[in-house]
């Protein structure tokens, strides 16, 4: 059996991924970034893209600005939470999201 390690880099824009490559380092697999409909990072998430990076996405609940006309807008004509629709625009996008609670329990 054969093991492999895995080394975490807490890595962020293109030119912190580009350093890690001209450094002859492996390439991130994921990459954590803010992302979500008011943050959509377009560089930074083409060049995963690019480079088979999977992408992330931290805070995808706008921080909890569900007070958006829009957002609310959308989540009316599909029955849903705010939240929900969030959530569901990331994973339509190819990213994997990280929803945080603000509330302690």
């Amino acid at each position: 059996m054969q093991t492999t390690l895995m080394l975490v880099l807490p890595v962020s824009g293109i030119k912190h991924l580009e350093e890690i490559r001209d450094a002859g380092l492996a390439t991130p697999a994921v990459n954590q970034i803010e992302v979500h409909p008011f943050c959509q990072q377009r560089p930074i998430v083409e060049y995963c893209r690019e480079h088979g990076i999977f992408v992330q996405a931290y805070c995808p609940l706008v921080r909890g600005q569900f007070d958006d006309p829009i957002l609310q807008e959308i989540a009316r004509k599909y029955k849903k939470d705010v939240a929900q629709v969030l959530v569901r625009w990331s994973l339509q996008n190819g990213q994997a999201s990280i929803p945080l609670s603000s509330a302690p329990s």
